[in-house]
This record gives C-alpha cells, sequence and structure tokens, in this order.
C-alpha cells in the first residue's frame, strides 16, 4: 500500500512540473497542446492532439487506432513515437479496416484514393492501403467499426 501511494505522489508531482513548464496553472491537462492539424483543410486549424487526449477524439477518430492518429496529430515533444507502418510508393499506409464489408463500403475505399488489397465478406476485413489523410473520413461510414494497422505474423 505505501509503495502504490509513493507512486501516486510521485505522478502528481510530475503533473505539476509539467504543467509549470507548459505554463499552465496546477489544474490544466498534460499533454493537451494546442497544435496545427495537418490535412484538416485549412493550415490554420488548431485542435488538441487526439494521439493522447482520447477524450478530446471525434466519433470518427475513436474509431482509428492510436499508432495512427499519432502519426495523422504527432504529440509535442517528448511523446514521439515512430509506429512502424507499411507504405506504398504513393505515400498510402496498409490499415484493416473492420466492420461490415459492402460492394458500396469497398468503392469507396477507391474513391478515397485507397487501393484495396484483400477483403473478406466473412471476417467482416478489409485490408488496403488509404492515405493517411482520408482515414478520418473512411471511418465516418457507418458500416466501419475501426480502422488499425494490419496484425503481422510472427515467429518464434
Amino acid at each position: 500500500m505505501f509503495r502504490g501511494s509513493r507512486f501516486l505522489t510521485g505522478s502528481w508531482l510530475l503533473v505539476g512540473v509539467l504543467a509549470s513548464v507548459n505554463g499552465q496553472s496546477g489544474s490544466g491537462g498534460v499533454g493537451g497542446s494546442e497544435q496545427s492539424v495537418p490535412g484538416a483543410g485549412s493550415s490554420s486549424a488548431t485542435a488538441k492532439s487526439p494521439c493522447l487526449d482520447k477524450a478530446a477524439r471525434t466519433v470518427a477518430q475513436r474509431k482509428i487506432s492510436s499508432q495512427l492518429l499519432c502519426v495523422m496529430y504527432p504529440p509535442e515533444p517528448p511523446f514521439r513515437a515512430k509506429p512502424r507502418l507499411r507504405t506504398d510508393g504513393e505515400g498510402r499506409v496498409l490499415v484493416d479496416i473492420r466492420g461490415k464489408v459492402t460492394d458500396k463500403l469497398v468503392a469507396c475505399v477507391g474513391k478515397l484514393g485507397g487501393k484495396v488489397v484483400s477483403h473478406s465478406e466473412r471476417y467482416n476485413s478489409i485490408q488496403a492501403y488509404v492515405p493517411l489523410g482520408k482515414l478520418e473520413k473512411l471511418a465516418e461510414f457507418r458500416q466501419v467499426k475501426s480502422i488499425r494497422p494490419p496484425s503481422e505474423a510472427m515467429t518464434n
């Protein structure tokens, strides 16, 4: 019990130090800094980074994996992480789209500039190369349940 309370005390101390470095009062959130949102239509758009602030995510952003959101909306240092994503020569990332697979959804992936690699109605899955800037638009479709990097096979 003593060990846990010591951890909590240290955590609150860290929160206070980070808040004072950011010039915020003690109740301000850590990691809630505003930054320019890439690919949001205008270069002057600002928003909280959905990579760190899950409460600030839109409905479409909640369907997108945190790994992809951190690439789309990079947080300020020291929270930078570089997930390994497979890309094609045209700047699109390989993603696994889970949800009800219909011909309309497969066609929409193509209309958004994506390239479908495979799809399965049986397993409710589409693997496609999709531009990062179009992932949120794709996530807005009702049939889409989640968008994440594809699972990789591993051997021992």
